[in-house]
């Protein structure tokens, strides 16, 4: 069921001319997210050799400008298990923290172990939490440390980066409707704002980024993952595009006043 559901949106996806590097991907229940997950999927190395998975923390309340990990032997998935990475999590705790907690109840993480699992059945997964940013200087100051190590220890050609992070959750469901309390009223100036932060992830403008993070209307969830990747792909000297933009509504074909705005963002 789970192979048939992963087949049949892959093959609705876009298919590139080349292999993507990182991605910022869309993490709620398979029905709502796997629209966004697909295109990177469809366009990885299938001979990848390492995915490194940056999510945020929604069940453990860690500190910010900090990595938090677990040092596991593999990750459990419907079709089988994914190998971990326990050399470069050991090599990491000189700029992280060991909590091996915060990743096995990040549930922003599990949703991607059967993508891992069956597009790179080779590769070595390293989970990496991390919940907040402080500052640019922090970002940056994380971003190099996090480099200095993987590049001693792993083929970069050979490897992925992935964000997991949603957009504006909007409605009194999550407290958030600075635009109005219906969907007519609110959806244009959400998706307008979601845009962009998008563009600004994309071109690597961090000032702007920072800038809208403390606005008011900003609730975007996994921010800080999105943000390491964005700039991760910058020292890479990658470009990013918009692959998918779409709310929980065109999923469910109805319209709720509730609702969770998704978006594929491809670096390659």
């Amino acid at each position: 069921m789970l192979t048939e559901m992963i087949n049949n949106a892959v093959s609705k996806s876009v298919k590139l001319r080349r292999f993507l590097k990182g991605a910022i991907l869309p993490n709620s229940a398979y029905p709502f997210s796997i629209k966004g997950i697909a295109p990177f999927f469809n366009n990885v190395d299938r001979e990848t050799t390492h995915v490194f998975l940056f999510v945020t923390s929604h069940c453990v309340k860690l500190e910010s400008d900090n990595f938090y990990f677990g040092n596991f032997e593999k990750y459990e998935t419907p079709l089988g298990y994914v190998s971990g990475d326990k050399l470069f999590v050991n090599e990491l705790k000189k700029f992280g923290d060991f909590v091996p907690m915060a990743v096995e109840k990040e549930y922003s993480a599990e949703i991607f172990y059967p993508f891992i699992k069956y597009f790179t059945p080779n590769a070595r997964l390293t989970v990496l939490v991390i919940p907040s940013f402080s500052s640019q200087e922090r970002l940056f100051a994380l971003a190099k440390s996090f480099v200095s190590v993987a590049d001693a220890m792993v083929d970069f050609d050979k490897s992925i980066f992935i964000a997991s992070s949603e957009f504006t959750r909007y409605g009194k469901r999550f407290n958030f409707v600075p635009f109005g309390t219906t969907f007519h009223d609110s959806y244009k100036l959400c998706r307008s704002n979601d845009i962009k932060y998008i563009d600004n992830l994309i071109s690597y403008d961090f000032d702007s980024l920072f800038r809208n993070m403390k606005l008011s209307h900003f609730n975007i969830s996994g921010a800080s993952s999105a943000l390491f990747v964005s700039k991760l792909m910058q020292l890479m000297g990658k470009k990013g595009v918009m692959a998918e933009y779409y709310n929980s509504n065109d999923i469910l074909n109805e319209i709720s006043d509730d609702y969770i705005c998704y978006s594929s963002i491809l670096f390659g």
